[in-house]
């Protein structure tokens, strides 16, 4: 037993709770298993009234809660090293583990490392353990298997002695380099390997495994004393059939038998195991296979699993309480089966929501007291720090030494990074690697498919095997995500030109200049391929159609279909006249089509036409007032003449006939961009939001089948019509605030599972009034009481997409900061923020969160809590922070709710710190009231400066905060997620109040105070002890901010708790 003494144990009856408590538990993981009287149930918080409480690793506890208290010391020491401490253990009433040194030294006791992961109430391909001989030789046939090695695991990183996450890569590396013995490596986060194969798809490790001879099983740690016992990697290799090359728990043949796997420590380099493997005959290897299949059949894997930790938790209770196992359990005889004992009764099981003591960020960066730091043998790859490594690649691609940098990438972390994976795929093209560069620019692209570098490159690639169409098209693709792609017009250019369709790569010119008007590297790639563009400085018409526009109608399957495709093609080829007579044929039978009128207009166009074409486009409208596709035309014609009025009237026509017409959407966003940037006051986000008057709706129906499941998103809308026709990056609040970029991912993610999205503005009551909330299979409300417009039914899902605190309290607590500063400054500030009154979350089936688990005070209903990562709306790059020079410069930043936000607490401690400064990026002048205090406040105060705000990617914010140590932030719950997303990507230290609600608190300092006499005192304090930390603390935790900035606060962070969310609805 560890240092808890009270010996109490409480028991409730006849039927006993066990509670698994894991903190980062997904909510489709949540379940319950029993035995008999006494039932297991796994949750991310505590259960009311558990009798015991097994909590998986230290960062999963929330403190003594009167229960018999269990830690499974899970995660090795290079992992959660600050776990590995006496005075944590001292917490628990005791602990179970698989490290055999603290079964001995310290009485814990021991458990098998289990498979089934968080899936434990039945078997699934990952878990599968299969005993049957003959069943082995039929899922795991021996025959046809790739003579080599394969390694699935994530690239991780590790400082901790003993780790051999930088093994694994020297072993992958070195076979790539040095052997033609086939090694692939898979996993997540991705290597950077030439020899990286891809992410394995879920449930499908096992089927990898399998086709190879042999696998890499080298554990996490490798230590001499703190990995004794922990047997996990060569687990599955078992299972498979597939020979595991073994390094990790010195001691592991007194687990496993020494003939079930090669220990890579009998060879002195890795030349030494790759002559071995070659020179292993048939024999020799089947004997390998013969022995795994003799331990497995004859039960050797069946103790790796949850539920023999579940039996051990049973003698555990049995020897704590002094009652024998059987009359505990009512039925020890049987196994664990899913769901409640019948003995709960319809007793309700209730998670305490509650602050973890530790967190898994903590845990990891904080040293263990029992390791040996100073005497660690030299790692792989040094011990570079990522950002250094990163400066070293770069400087060697910039001497011509690409393959060195991509040598020197193998032991950078960071895999999941896709500007990291882009710059690798790019080293990987430098040294002609074609097939290692698509597998990670098909990553990209699978994340990302408007990337568009990675869609040219795969474009390149696709060219370079004779894949004419499928470059072309993402050529095409790479052009319509960012224009400027000067790279992707030259390929695009070049092959059309080499294909003799000359009058289509001039068509594509043409269209660019017109948007990009003056482009001088598009005039220059037009004069090399000798190309006439026209040269208009215009918006771009509607592409010529690669497929004729009309289809066979159904009343006359005569001659029509076949004569506009001879019209189109005319057209293409310039024979203008021809195709014009094919035209008047087709207008003497069809003289009232408008489509016929809208194809001569096309022609005309072509033929440079331009006024007799705009002629037959008003008749195209005249005879069809819903012609979209021809308002979309007329636009452009008044556009190039400057007719601004008419093109408005034009492109809103185009669209309000056709609001899924975005190409029409998009030429009248470049049209409104041009307007301002020739001096118009226009509002270009508002003048599109008053155009989708009636949101945006049927999204991705042209590329989904009939019958699909749709969404109702009720969020933030206006950036939505700019991401649809491909325009987000130019939407010119994109860089202000993170919320418009993610609600165009929401849109994006929903399309990509399936639904059909309608998103509607939270503030169009209009919209939504006439919206039929039955329709919706799942309906996520960013709103104000939009659940409640909705009756419940069967298999509609409802999500609360609140990203704040509830309602009353945010209210309460913004009119209480409005009072206490008039008290102290005799100034009443309006309440300008405060939320309207909203009980979404009493309807709610699913309630999301940015915040730490206190943010869900308040709140009614009956929801599973998903918690999100808030995305930074700019992510800067890497950069080595000058510590002394950042010292004593600290940064606050926000858009408006200056009050709400607790600058003027902030201000205010500054104004008692003068050997500290303070800069501020605030529209200030935006809130009279409160400019003309800080004005006054500031006035003789050198050390609070303020700068105007244009976002955070603005280069004066970006050099402003890498020259700063710290960023204060005193406000509400709604405004923190953001405002850590901002600011720790730069390494900044927060100093936050403890009513802000963030998680990132552990990493900085918190101020534990709700007086505001006393919060700034506490930031006084705070400050004046950064001032005079020591650079190594001051490093230590800037490194911490920035790494949580990349796990949590980045766009990828972001789309990845989206897809929990989604997991869970559809779960």
């Amino acid at each position: 037993m560890t240092g808890r003494t009270d010996g109490t144990v409480r028991t409730s009856g006849e039927h006993i709770l066990f509670n698994v408590i894991y903190n980062h538990l997904p909510a489709e993981n949540v379940h319950a298993l029993h035995k008999g009287n006494v039932s297991v149930v796994w949750t991310r918080f505590p259960v009311e009234g558990a009798d015991l409480c097994l909590y998986l690793d230290s960062y999963s506890y929330t403190g003594i809660n009167g229960s018999f208290d269990i830690l499974l010391l899970n995660e090795p020491i290079v992992v959660q090293p600050g776990q590995y401490d006496p005075e944590v253990w001292g917490h628990f009433d005791h602990v179970i583990t698989q490290y055999d040194t603290f079964v001995k030294n310290n009485g814990f006791t021991k458990n098998v490392s289990p498979r089934a992961g968080f899936r434990t109430t039945e078997m699934t391909p990952e878990t599968a353990v299969t005993e049957d001989q003959k069943e082995r030789e039929r899922i795991y046939p021996l025959d046809g298997r790739i003579k080599g090695i394969c390694m699935i695991n994530g690239n991780k990183q590790s400082t901790v002695p003993g780790e051999l996450y930088s093994k694994r890569i020297e072993a992958a590396l070195w076979f790539t380099t040095h052997s033609d013995t086939p090694f692939d490596t898979y996993g997540t986060p991705p290597f950077f390997l030439r020899n990286y194969r891809g992410i394995v798809p879920r449930g499908k490790r096992l089927e990898t495994m399998k086709r190879y001879r042999f696998a890499i099983a080298f554990e996490n740690v490798g230590h001499e004393t703190f990995a004794l016992g922990y047997i996990d990697k060569m687990l599955d290799c078992l299972e498979t059939r597939t020979v595991p090359i073994y390094l990790g728990a010195p001691n592991a043949a007194d687990y496993i038998p020494e003939g079930c796997f090669i220990d890579f420590r009998r060879f002195a380099d890795y030349g030494e195991l790759d002559r071995h493997l070659k020179h292993m005959d048939e024999a020799e290897y089947r004997e390998y296979v013969r022995n795994i299949d003799l331990y497995v059949t004859k039960g050797g894997l069946r103790p790796c699993s949850w539920h023999t930790i579940y039996d051990q938790l049973l003698e555990l209770f049995a020897v704590r309480t002094g009652r024998p196992g059987a009359e505990i359990c009512g039925d020890p005889s049987s196994g664990w089966a899913p769901g409640l004992s019948p003995a709960r009764g319809t007793q309700e099981i209730k998670e305490q929501a509650s602050t973890a003591m530790w967190t898994f960020a903590g845990m990891a960066s904080k040293h263990s007291p029992l390791m040996d730091y100073d005497n660690a043998a030299p790692r792989p790859g040094g011990t570079l720090p990522n950002g250094e490594r990163l400066e070293r690649i770069l400087a060697l691609r910039r001497q011509g030494k690409s393959a060195e940098a991509v040598e020197e990438f193998a032991y950078m972390g960071g895999g999941g990074n896709m500007e990291l994976q882009y710059l690798f795929a790019s080293l990987l093209l430098d040294v002609n690697d074609l097939d290692a560069a698509a597998v990670y620019l098909d990553l990209i692209l699978a994340a990302n498919d408007r990337h568009s570098r990675a869609l040219n490159d795969r474009g390149a690639i696709h060219l370079s095997r004779g894949e004419i169409r499928q470059a072309v098209e993402l050529f095409h693709k790479a052009i319509a995500s960012d224009n400027t792609n000067y790279d992707a017009v030259e390929n695009l250019v070049t092959v059309l030109t080499r294909l003799n369709v000359r009058d289509h790569a001039a068509s594509v010119l043409a269209d660019l200049m017109e948007a990009l008007p003056g482009d001088d590297r598009i005039a220059a790639i037009a004069r090399e391929h000798g190309l006439e563009t026209g040269g208009a400085d215009t918006p771009k018409t509607a592409d010529t159609p690669l497929e004729p526009p009309l289809s066979p109608p159904e009343e006359d399957p005569g001659d029509l279909y076949d004569t506009v495709v001879k019209i189109v093609s005319l057209k293409d080829a310039k024979r203008f006249d021809q195709a014009l007579r094919e035209v008047e044929h087709l207008l003497a039978r069809e003289k009232d089509s408008a489509d016929i009128h809208y194809l001569r207009a096309q022609v005309l166009n072509a033929k440079g036409d331009a006024d007799e074409a705009a002629g037959e486009l008003l008749r195209s409208v005249e005879l069809d007032s819903r012609h979209s596709n021809a308002y979309n035309d007329l636009g452009c014609h008044w556009a190039r003449k400057g007719e601004h009025s008419r093109a408005f009237d034009s492109f809103v026509a185009a669209i309000t006939s056709n609001p899924a017409n975005y190409g029409a959407t998009g030429n009248f966003i470049r049209f409104l961009l041009n307007l301002r940037s020739e001096g118009e006051d226009i509002d270009p986000v508002r003048t599109v939001k008053k155009v989708f008057f009636d949101g945006i709706r049927d999204i991705g129906m042209p590329r989904l089948p009939d019958g699909s499941k749709r969404a109702l998103v009720i969020n933030r809308d206006e950036a939505i019509p700019w991401y649809l026709s491909g325009l987000l990056d130019h939407f010119p609040l994109l860089t202000k605030e993170a919320a418009w970029w993610e609600s165009a991912e929401i849109v994006r993610l929903l399309n990509l599972h399936g639904y059909i999205v309608d998103c509607v503005g939270p503030d169009n009551d209009e919209a939504l009034d006439q919206t039929d909330f039955g329709t919706y299979r799942l309906i996520i409300d960013g709103g104000t009481n939009n659940l409640v417009r909705s009756n419940t039914m069967k298999d509609q899902r409802k999500v609360f997409y609140s990203s704040g605190e509830y309602w009353l309290n945010d209210g309460m607590n913004e009119l209480s900061r409005v009072m206490r500063f008039a008290l102290r400054q005799g100034i009443i500030m309006p309440a300008d923020g405060r939320q309207r009154s909203n009980f979404s979350d009493e309807k709610a089936q699913y309630l999301t969160y940015f915040g730490n688990d206190s943010q869900l005070k308040g709140f009614g209903g009956t929801w599973k809590a998903v918690p999100l990562d808030a995305s930074a709306c700019f992510m800067p790059g890497e950069r080595t922070k000058d510590l002394e020079g950042a010292r004593g410069n600290y940064i606050w930043s926000g858009t408006g709710g200056m009050l709400r936000m607790g600058l003027d607490l902030v201000v205010e401690a500054f104004a008692r710190v003068p050997g500290a400064t303070l800069h501020v990026f605030a529209p200030l002048e935006n809130q009279t009231r409160f400019f003309d205090w800080f004005k006054t406040m500031t006035r003789d105060r050198s050390n609070i400066i303020h700068h105007p705000f244009d976002g955070s990617a603005s280069d004066d914010f970006e050099e402003t905060a890498w020259n700063c140590i710290g960023c204060v932030f005193a406000g509400q719950t709604g405004s923190a997620p953001g405002f850590m997303a901002r600011h720790l990507s730069f390494g900044l230290i927060p100093v936050v109040t403890r009513s802000s609600c963030v998680r990132e608190e552990t990493i900085g300092f918190v101020v534990d105070a709700d007086d505001d006499e006393e919060i700034i005192e506490g930031i006084v304090r705070h400050i004046r002890a950064m001032n005079a930390a020591p650079l190594e603390e001051l490093e230590a935790r800037s490194g911490q901010a920035r790494r949580f900035a990349l796990e949590h606060h980045t766009r990828e962070a972001f789309t990845r708790s989206f897809e929990h969310l989604i997991a869970a609805v559809e779960g």
